[in-house]
């Protein structure tokens, strides 16, 4: 079968996609527009089983569907619409639909097109196209117009591969190919899974180009068919056409069936009502509605062709409709016996139904019914199991319906000429109505006993049923869960013995090595202004208050009160002539030496300058000139800074006005009007100054005469010093060649003043803006702030402004500090070390510490700012040791990149601590698209610990960003890395392979400016240009928007600000009038991006070479590997490095780094094979080097003869002239010493020698080498290139960050960690590559990181292999909303319990649960669900009640303590918790120690089921041959059996357990409210009446639903939560069940991979056939081996004692312990290390082990005092392994019972057995 061997092309090329699983609207799309493919929605909808087209139509139920699918989408902030594709009309249909049915599901897709464009359309700006054919030119136009970004598509996967369904799935995947090859991503439909506020979904990676000669869509599906049933019958042009695989149903409905009599197709099926007819349906019905006259034409349609019973059926048919809106929708759950069933009369209705729904089909599919004449009620417009009642019970129903309706019918039936019966029709109603079932059940209703006293309150308004008992599942001995105990080695608390010397010693060392990398890690930080950070020592208000009775500080109080007394003395000089004081004396003589002091310091000064300018001039290059004068103040002090910063301006300008003066004469430089305008900005500089003397301001007019500066310069000094240098500029002849204006706008732009309403404010070392003196205030006043500010704004100082206020305060508050990686973390570390110095009364105590899983510096429980990732805060305020001490001593917590909460990973965890926190926060973001619904609830979660929360937003960057899109050349040649061109350019305009990227050029086809689009001030003149050009006399340009007229003659940013946004103010204007010139405005600033591809690029200058020459390449332009590095030295030649290169798959950062370094390197190995220069320089050292030994040898020898002859008088040398000449020899030779021929060579390295010496060089490679880090990558780094991405090492990822902030790395290939909030600013980013996570909020942040504050005045932002229609998509997007989780998980409420119980309802355990309790909205992203988040809780507890995981009192019981520290895993927890309760790992690990290896088989089979689960796509099913031999089994097997049982039970009573979850909510608070509303329309369905015999009304689930026939049994969860009534909150993530189990009868395929890799440790087959990528392999193993070591450490402490949770802070998978392990290897040797090689054989797990490392954290939290104590894997390192092994510390009270003692221990062994199993196969494969 082609699906299977891979036949079809098309088939084949679908198969190899890969796909990312991503949140929709959070990590994918944000704010763009997708399209949803109509009839891949209905296939989906019509797809479910719970939907009845068999026995009935419920229509109304497939429209709720689709509804309820919409809404959910649209909640969730998804931007789309709709289009349905006529050619695609058959491809609603499911798969397995029968044929007779296949009529239904076609009028549905009719009747929901129509539904949606009359109700959805317009009240939800939800726009619903149809088209032809997918093809079509207005449709591909409309799309192009729309801007939409990806569609939305079924695939056709998940059902069976027979023959019958390939034609369906071929057209859907041709479709797929189709759209990607037009540039669109494709998500997919079927693949699509709700969780909580999230869209997961599968993205189809790899885009399909269109070959040269264009494939269609048809032709596509011809070829795909052929391929899999041959050519003469595929007959699949067209999409619609597969319905040739059901020719009855097709010539049923399209044309004649055969020739028998009475066929349905005898007589033409479209034929509509009469005017005459139609207006007496008016005149009876008021207006008749749409379904009316299509249900009336059906009839008369039918007359002559099923004779047979029409009148009567007609009268029902007829009754059947008009019943529809008079009955309660509740009332209309219609039981179908199967004696109704078997009838004659269910025939004859059921082909009635059919060819009624025929001719509808027709009469709408001709729109011969215009939707804008008559009032649409399609959504209900039949209910085939109503309709089948009314025909088998008509005349009774008649007589139950209302007199109105009765009227309505008999007047219908007149008009229609219907005869009336002759009799009574159809068997009569019984009294009761049969129904299979009861209602709910009663036990669902009764929950546990439960009574806690911080809970219960809160729990008052949540009336339950209590159980009159405890059921008899509930064990009879409960063993308590108390943390008690350490975590790694089990020892009570209050048993800790005293450290000893080896562990003090041990400790000291880490801790001393820890700092030291800290400390040279902050040495490569600078501040705001590009100075090295200076560190300030910090006291405390205690500490200062003792130091100031006993020393003044020098300075201070004495001599402010000197110079008081002084200037006192000569304000009163001349009243009184008495003699002053000997104090007078004193203080006089304290000022006359200070300005002694300060006058010997302005010589010193000035001479310092005098000799540099002497220095400077010598080189007679005005380049070089102005880059020594612009770096002379930077490391000054300040007071020299003062003294002569005026004289170094005026020096730099003059030097700036001869280089001017120099470029002007060449009529092709570009470049010397930018040197003018930094001229002008260093004259701008000199008219703020405060200390001007009369000569500088006397040389500062002449230039800003000269030039045109509309500015006077006054002395501001009394100073009558003359300039230390010549200052003469009347040879200067250049004038400027552009008006003033344009020279301002055009090159001026970058230099322009940048203060915003900046004031001198004595708490912070700089000028603060007005938005940042107010987050200074509202710091003061202790409340919380959320500030939103873009990168390179200035909200840096935040942070550590917050924590020197709580260093000062005292000693002992603290501050938290949570950034979302771990690179952050160490980076923000490295800070607070180069910022803050305190010293403590106790040595232990620090101001800082860092506490990451893997890593930790100083001890996090004795600091002031702990600097920490959010999963190890969450531990740290639910542990209950802290919440007594260390909690309650937090002060504030800061929450760094807070848009990190949106996602889908992690964002839960951050949701969690906004809700926990105890104190006010700090929220810091650049890119959060709705700050105003962020604030409005993170505010209500501060109001409930009583702060008030402010929100500053700042919407200006400090440098601007200029963007450009990369050509590359056709040809490239390479002879070296090219020299800058000119050290004065800001951006790469002057390089023709990069095209300028306006920002209102990419707002094509747009209908709303982003908030946060930005334009620099030459931005704003060239917009002012386009408009002023393509305005007309209805479109004027109000001359206010002049740039004369708007800004003044030498503007500051703020008055751009001004301007740009009443420029934009007449855009918003323009893009709402069709008719306006606003697309042509765009198009004609959209022409330079487009850069016309050069013919040829050369790098570097070609050097003679006498046996070889550098051939010109051609270049690819589609492949990156090379077009990246003539990209690299357009770069480097246009003075735009350092350069971040983003590339969003690590594989391809780590394989482009490599590319680079070996391009590098095969150029220089050329150049040294050819080159001569090189060879001679090559023999001139050979030549030292042998003089050097033979001088050596000579001295040597020399040396022991005048030993010998005991004269050291005589110079063995000669006479003083040789010596001389001797000396003057080696002098020369000298520059030899440190000549190394085997270093990389400048010219083929693009970094900067200069700035780090060699040796530290050398040491950095040894220590890299030492950890295991490839050798390509060490030896790229050498060369100026790195990577950056959370699979590198993390001393190489420290490495790397400190090269290139000194400037010596200067190309980086990083992913999108890099751009949070990581301290790496850059020149250039580029974005390399396309990919799925590059969206709107991933570009703004790693776009953010160029143009570095300090250093540059402008970023360059560069496009590279990105389409034009992704690179608009980027810039013009608005950023997407913010959306959250349901924080209040089941592990959750488990672990405050716990916190409350172990705490001793401690105050900070107690405000926690009442604040999150309490809160008004507690889903970030959700309503007001405050009611039913309190029953959820509620039940909740009665789910762990019934678990045996609390007692009755709210205390943690049994394995609540495995259930706690697996909390990451979630559900997955607890499935492992009904296992092990119910005994099923006992079972199975009984005979561990005789049969291991088949132990372990199945403990891993059974462990791969529940944690790490990995579904495959649908599609993937259709493989059951795999192209090549594998090891791998890729299908995951089942659960054993005995597993699945106890599983199964497990989901049905959590089933139970939230049925009556919903039924207690609804019987509280929805009682009398009906369910009867359409979700998204918002429509109200059905009337009030309830005559019609039907079954009991649901209460649980939606009476939508129930239309087909179900009530309030549920088989699943899945169920119960995908059907559950409107009103109520119901979230599947958050209900502990195993996910897709297949008892659910989901039957998803997992993806085998865990079980595989332990099988075979093929790394290439994970990749290749589990579909595991290279760069996550390692992670996805690291985190199963994680559960191992959690479930292990768990199952010690229950065997041998509780634990502690803080303990739990330091497990760590195989992988962290392996990277640890290396480490301290390479800290305690030189030599490399390299991990152990794997032990395949079995069983590995009985062989002696060798002692292992000690881990590189300190397990204890409190005390390191048991550093050096026994490990929890030693006692797995004795022979035997017996449950001997296992005995330790019990606490015979909480024991369990004596005969599962035994049992347990095993089951501990087992898993014990596993974990060193798995880990060593993990390291192996690393190896």
């Amino acid at each position: 079968m082609a699906s299977q061997d891979g036949s079809s092309p098309l088939l084949a090329w679908y198969h190899s996609l890969t796909s990312r699983n991503v949140d929709l609207v959070g990590d994918f799309a944000g704010s763009n527009l997708g399209a949803i493919e109509g009839d891949s929605l209905l296939l989906l909808c019509f797809s479910d089983p719970d939907l009845d087209f068999r026995k009935g139509l419920q229509l109304l139920h497939a429209v709720f569907l689709v509804e309820r699918f919409l809404k959910r989408l649209f909640d969730r902030r998804c931007h789309f619409l709709i289009m349905f594709v006529e050619q695609h009309r058959d491809l609603c249909i499911p798969l397995n639909a029968l044929p007779e049915d296949i009529p239904k599901f076609l009028f549905a897709r009719e009747v929901i097109i129509r539904h949606l464009k009359a109700h959805v359309e317009h009240s939800n700006c939800i726009k619903i196209w149809t088209s032809p054919t997918l093809d079509d030119s207005a449709l591909r136009e409309r799309l192009r117009e729309e801007h939409v970004y990806f569609l939305l598509c079924h695939d056709g996967a998940g059902s069976s591969n027979e023959m019958s369904t390939l034609p369906k799935q071929v057209t859907l995947r041709a479709s797929i190919r189709y759209s990607m090859s037009h540039g669109y991503y494709v998500a997919l439909l079927n693949e699509l899974k709700w969780k909580d506020s999230k869209i997961m979904i599968e993205v189809l990676e790899n885009s399909w180009k269109a070959q040269s000669s264009y494939i269609g869509p048809d032709q596509m599906v011809q070829g795909a068919c052929g391929a899999i049933i041959g050519s003469s019958n595929s007959g699949l042009g067209r999409a619609s056409s597969t319905t040739a695989e059901m020719p009855k149903t097709q010539r049923a409905i399209m044309g004649p069936s055969d020739n028998s009599p009475g066929s349905p197709s005898d007589t033409p099926v479209e034929v509509p009502l009469s005017l005459r007819i139609e207006k007496r349906l008016d005149d009876e019905a008021g207006k008749a509605s749409l379904g009316l006259r299509l249900v009336s034409c059906a009839i008369v349609n039918l007359r002559g062709i099923t004779p047979i019973n029409w009148n009567s059926l007609s009268q029902a048919f007829l009754l059947h409709h008009l019943l529809l809106k008079d009955i309660d929708l509740s009332k209309r759950r219609v039981y179908l016996s199967k004696s109704d069933e078997t009838g004659v009369r269910w025939e004859y209705a059921s082909k009635f139904q059919r060819k009624a729904v025929e001719i509808m089909t027709s009469l709408l599919s001709q729109s011969l019914y215009k939707l804008d004449r008559y009032n649409c009620d399609l959504a209900d417009i039949i209910d085939g199991r109503v309709f089948i009642k009314c025909a088998l019970h008509f005349s009774d129903i008649l007589d139950r319906a209302s007199p109105s309706v009765q009227n309505l019918h008999h007047g219908i039936c007149t008009i229609l000429e219907i005869g009336p019966l002759e009799c009574r029709l159809g068997m009569p109603l019984t009294r009761r109505e049969p129904s299979p079932e009861q209602g709910l059940s009663t036990k669902r209703s009764a929950v546990l006993r439960f009574s806690n006293s911080i809970i219960s309150p809160h729990l008052r308004d949540v009336s339950v049923q209590i159980a009159n008992a405890e059921p008899e599942s509930l064990p009879a001995i409960q063993h308590a869960f108390r943390d008690l105990t350490h975590w790694h080695n089990r020892k009570k608390i209050s048993k800790i013995t005293p450290p000893d010397n080896i562990s003090i010693s041990r400790l000291n060392w880490r801790n001393q090595k820890n700092a030291t990398e800290m400390a040279t890690y902050a040495a490569s930080l600078t501040n705001a202004s590009g100075r090295i950070l200076e560190c300030k020592t910090i006291l405390s208000k205690t500490q200062t208050s003792k130091s100031s009775s006993s020393r003044q500080e020098p300075g201070s109080k004495l001599q402010l009160h000197a110079g008081n007394a002084l200037a006192a003395r000569r304000s009163n000089k001349g009243s009184s002539k008495s003699k002053p004081s000997k104090k007078e004396t004193f203080l006089e003589k304290i000022d006359q030496d200070k300005k002694a002091k300060a006058t010997d310091e302005q010589r010193k000064g000035f001479d310092a300058w005098k000799r540099t300018i002497g220095q400077l001039d010598a080189s007679n290059d005005p380049e070089a000139i102005e880059f020594g004068a612009s770096r002379y103040l930077i490391p000054l002090s300040r007071q020299r800074s003062e003294t002569v910063g005026n004289e170094v301006l005026l020096y730099r300008i003059r030097n700036l006005l001869n280089l001017w003066q120099q470029r002007s004469r060449d009529p092709q430089n570009q470049s010397d009007l930018n040197i003018l305008a930094l001229a002008v900005y260093l004259l701008e500089m000199l008219s703020s100054s405060t200390n001007l003397t009369l000569a500088e301001a006397s040389c500062a007019s002449q230039v800003a005469k000269h030039v045109g500066f509309p500015m006077t310069f006054k002395a501001t000094s009394d100073a009558t010093r003359k300039l230390s240098f010549d200052f003469n500029i009347h040879g200067i002849t250049a004038k400027l060649s552009v008006p003033w204006y344009e020279f301002i706008l055009h090159y001026y732009g970058p230099y322009m003043r940048r203060d915003l309403d900046s004031e001198f404010d004595e708490r912070v070392p700089f000028e603060p803006d007005k938005w940042q003196r107010t987050v200074l205030d509202e710091l003061d006043a202790d409340k919380s702030v959320f500030v939103v500010a873009p990168t390179s704004s200035g909200k840096t100082f935040i942070s550590f402004y917050a924590m020197e206020q709580v260093l000062k305060n005292d000693d002992d508050g603290i501050l938290v500090y949570v950034a979302p990686t771990k690179a952050l973390v160490n980076q923000i570390a490295a800070e607070v070390e180069g910022r803050f110095q305190k010293k403590y009364p106790h040595a232990s105590k620090t101001a800082w510490a860092v506490h990451t899983r893997d890593y930790r510096v100083h001890d996090p429980a004795r600091c002031q700012i702990l600097i920490t990732v959010p999963h190890i805060l969450q531990i740290m305020l639910l542990s209950p040791e802290n919440s007594v001490s260390w909690s309650s001593k937090i002060r504030r917590i800061i929450f760094d990149e807070i848009h990190t909460i949106g996602r889908a990973e992690d964002g839960l965890v951050w949701e969690q601590l906004l809700l926990l926190s105890p104190c006010p926060i700090i929220a810091l973001s650049a890119t959060v698209g709705n700050p105003d619904d962020f604030y409005t609830w993170l505010a209500s979660t501060q109001e409930s610990i009583g702060t008030q929360l402010t929100m500053i937003q700042h919407s200006h960057r400090y440098s601007d960003l200029r963007k450009f899109k990369y050509r590359p050349p056709m040809q490239f040649a390479f002879h070296s890395v090219p020299s800058p061109i000119s050290k004065f350019t800001l951006s790469v305009d002057n390089d023709p392979c990069f095209g300028f990227v306006h920002p209102i050029g990419t707002l094509l086809n747009q209908i709303q400016l982003p908030e946060d689009l930005s334009l620099e001030p030459r931005d704003c003149f060239t917009l002012y240009q386009a408009i002023c050009k393509y305005g007309n006399s209805k479109f004027s340009v109000p001359s206010e928007l002049d740039p004369k007229n708007a800004i003044p003659t030498v503007p500051r940013k703020r008055d751009i600000f001004e301007w740009e946004e009443s420029l934009k103010t007449l855009v918003r204007e323009w893009m709402k009038d069709s008719s306006s010139p606003f697309q042509e405005v765009v198009a004609a600033l959209s022409e330079t991006m487009h850069a016309a591809r050069q013919p040829e690029v050369v790098s570097g200058k070609p050097v003679q070479q006498e046996r070889s020459k550098v051939e010109a390449e051609s270049i690819d332009e589609e492949d990156m590997f090379q077009t990246t590095m003539p990209m690299l030295c357009s770069l480097q030649s246009q003075n735009a490095l350092p350069a971040i290169l983003f590339n969003y798959d690590r594989s391809m950062c780590d394989a482009l780094c490599k590319h680079i370094f070996e391009r590098l390197e095969r150029s220089e190995v050329l150049y040294k094979a050819t080159s001569s220069s090189w060879l001679r320089k090559i023999e001139t050292w050979k030549s030292y080097i042998k003089a050097s030994e033979r001088n050596e040898r000579k001295s040597g020898s020399q040396t022991k003869a005048d030993k010998r002859k005991g004269n050291d008088d005589d110079d063995p040398r000669g006479s003083k002239s040789e010596r001389m000449r001797e000396d003057s020899e080696l002098a020369s030779q000298n520059q030899w010493a440190s000549f190394d021929p085997q270093a990389p060579l400048d010219q083929f390295s693009f970094a900067d020698y200069k700035k780090v010496e060699q040796a530290e060089l050398q040491e950095f490679s040894r220590k890299l080498e030492n950890r295991g880090v490839d050798t390509s990558l060490i030896q790229a780094l050498l060369r100026g290139i790195a990577v950056h991405h959370a699979g590198c090492n993390r001393l190489y990822r420290h490495i790397v960050e400190m090269l290139f902030r000194r400037g010596f790395i200067r190309v980086v290939f990083a992913t999108g960690t890099l751009a949070l909030g990581i301290n790496m600013p850059c020149v250039t980013t580029v974005f390399c590559g396309d990919s799925v996570f590059l969206t709107a909020l991933e570009y703004r942040q790693a776009g953010g990181r160029a143009g570095r504050r300090g250093f540059d005045l402008l970023g360059n932002v560069i496009f590279h292999h990105i389409d034009d229609h992704k690179i608009r998509r980027l810039i013009s997007s608005r950023l997407p909303d913010l959306s959250g989780h349901f924080p209040l998980t089941t592990t959750l409420v488990l672990r405050l319990l716990s916190l409350l119980e172990n705490s001793e309802n401690s105050s900070f355990a107690v405000q926690a649960v009442n604040s999150l309790l309490s809160q008004p909205r507690i889903y970030l992203g959700g309503d007001s669900y405050r009611h039913q988040v309190l029953h959820h809780l509620r039940f909740s507890i009665e789910y762990l009640r019934r678990n045996s995981l609390l007692s009755l009192g709210g205390a943690p019981q049994n394995f609540a303590g495995i259930v706690c520290h697996l909390y990451y895993t979630e559900n997955a927890a607890f499935s492992f918790h009904a296992l092990l309760r119910q005994g099923y790992f006992h079972e199975l690990t009984k005979n561990v120690e005789q049969k291991p290896e088949h132990v372990l088989e199945r403990l891993m089979l059974v462990l791969a089921n529940i944690f790490g689960r990995r579904p495959f796509r649908n599609v993937t099913k259709e493989l059951k041959r795999r192209p090549h031999k594998s090891p791998s089994v890729l299908f995951l097997p089942p659960l054993p059996p005995e597993a699945r049982t106890i599983l199964a039970a497990h989901d049905t009573e959590t089933k139970e357990i939230f049925e009556g979850y919903v039924a207690t909510f609804i019987d509280q608070h929805m009682q009398g409210e009906k369910d009867n509303v359409l979700p998204f329309s918002g429509l109200r369905m059905g009337g009030d009446k309830s005559y019609l015999p039907s079954l009991p009304a649901t209460k649980v689930r939606s009476s939508f639903s129930a239309l087909s026939g179900h009530g309030d049994t549920f088989s699943t969860v899945s169920e119960l939560c995908n059907s559950v009534r409107s009103g109520v909150f119901l979230e599947e993530a958050v209900i502990p069940k195993l996910s897709g189990n297949r008892e659910e009868g989901k039957e998803e395929q997992l993806n085998a991979y865990l079980y595989d890799f332990w099988k075979h440790q093929d790394l290439r087959a994970l990749e290749e056939d589990n579909g595991i990528r290279k760069s996550e392999a390692w992670f996805v193993l690291n985190d199963f081996s994680l559960v191992l070591a959690t479930i292990v450490t768990s199952l010690m402490s229950f065997v041998e004692g509780p634990v502690s949770d803080l303990d739990f802070l330091d497990l760590q998978g195989g992988g962290d312990l392996e990277e640890i392990d290396l480490d301290e290897a390479a800290d305690d040797e030189s030599s490399p290390k390299t991990p152990p090689q794997a032990k395949i054989v079995v069983p590995v797990q009985l062989q002696r082990k060798e002692p292992k490392k000690k881990k590189a954290v300190e397990e204890s939290w409190e005390d390191e005092a048991d550093l050096m104590d026994e490990t929890e894997d030693e006692w797995e390192k004795k022979p035997g392994l017996t449950t001997d092994h296992v005995e330790g510390d019990v606490d015979e009270k909480n024991s369990l019972p004596k005969q599962n003692e035994g049992d347990l221990k095993r089951v501990l062994l087992a898993f014990k057995l596993l974990k060193n199993d798995f880990n060593t196969k993990f390291h192996g494969m690393w190896a």
